[in-house]
């Protein structure tokens, strides 16, 4: 009865024990299951409400089989990953910084949150990138003069007001035209550049800000209608005019005569359809040939050049009149060009 009696209390404190191992195991899966459903919703490294960091929670010590599972794995793989997340709450300073993004920007809280974050919290670099990375249009936003503002800063220097050369190299890429297109001088002239190949801040961000299109998706769909433009005369004649001034280097009056040649050659050389010029080669060989010794073209005869394109007749100046007040230079060019004519007619006739 004795022996019988300890082996009972025996068996009894056995499975006591075995009773507290298994609570204990149980009690440490649970807290490994609740620290990987922690890590779901707040990442590691987001800040929290103070700024700091939150740290990793750490495994619980005891978890075998259950830290040991999918869930495990999948709190490595969170782990192991770096992301840049949205807080899980947000301070004063991230709420005022998604209120001044919402305000250039015109999107969503929701996309406050991910652009800012993206951008490790910088308005204007979140609001910049929106812009430009095409987001903002997908999402019905125009954004006006910020959009051209954040696209004026996609390709001038960091604390230029100005691009510069490499600037719009990047900024034709963009466009997928080259920078000798004829387009690009009518835009340059819608945006009043003053110096070829740069545009100020308020050139680039005023011009675009007009045509309306202060995005790269605008304005790719604006340039087939610029250069159709072109084909009117009273849209010719201005780019024309805004060429010579255009084409002036630094500090000088007059234009040389090889830059005076190639805008001639890009504006009426068959680019624009309805103002090609059939001599403009023959008017070029003929001022390299017999022009000033200085080498320039004054913008008296650059002027007079497009009336006489316009109203003679260039198969045979037969209403050309010698005694108006036309330059010297135009003068010259007819009889040259009439000389050249009737010695070809001459040799086709003793052919």
């Amino acid at each position: 009865m004795g022996r019988q009696t300890r082996g009972s209390k025996a068996k009894t404190a056995a499975a006591s024990k075995a009773a507290a191992k298994a609570a204990e195991a149980e009690a440490a899966a649970a807290e490994a299951e609740a620290a990987a459903e922690a890590a779901d919703t707040a990442h590691a490294g987001e800040p929290s409400e103070d700024g700091a960091a939150a740290e990793e929670a750490p495994s619980p010590k005891g978890a075998k089989a259950g830290g040991r599972g999918a869930r495990g794995a999948a709190l490595k793989a969170k782990q192991t990953t770096p992301t840049k997340a949205v807080p899980s709450r947000l301070t004063k300073a991230h709420k005022d910084k998604i209120k001044q993004w919402r305000a250039e920007a015109g999107g969503s809280e929701k996309a406050a949150l991910e652009s800012l974050a993206a951008a490790d919290w910088d308005v204007e670099a979140a609001v910049d990138e929106w812009f430009n990375s095409g987001a903002a249009e997908a999402a019905g936003c125009t954004g006006g003069r910020r959009a051209a503002e954040a696209l004026f800063r996609r390709y001038a220097e960091p604390g230029q007001d100005t691009i510069h050369a490499d600037g719009v190299m990047r900024f034709c890429e963009d466009l997928q035209v080259e920078p000798t297109d004829v387009v690009m001088l009518a835009l340059a002239h819608r945006m009043g550049a003053a110096v070829m190949c740069e545009f100020s801040r308020a050139e680039f961000v005023g011009g675009l800000a007009r045509l309306g299109a202060p995005s790269l998706p605008r304005l790719r769909a604006a340039l087939p209608g610029l250069r159709a433009g072109l084909g009117a005369e009273a849209a010719f004649r201005p780019v024309y005019a805004y060429a010579y001034d255009f084409s002036l280097e630094k500090g000088k009056k007059l234009v040389p005569l090889d830059a005076a040649c190639a805008m001639w050659r890009l504006l009426w050389g068959g680019a624009v359809p309805g103002q090609a010029w059939a001599l403009v080669e023959e008017w070029c060989e003929f001022l390299a040939a017999r022009h000033l010794q200085a080498g320039v073209v004054p913008r008296d005869t650059w002027m007079q050049l497009l009336d006489f394109v316009k109203t003679v007749r260039q198969d045979d100046f037969s209403n050309f009149d010698e005694s108006s007040a036309w330059p010297y230079l135009v003068d010259e060019f007819v009889e040259h060009m009439r000389g050249r004519r009737g010695g070809q007619g001459q040799g086709d006739k003793a052919g």
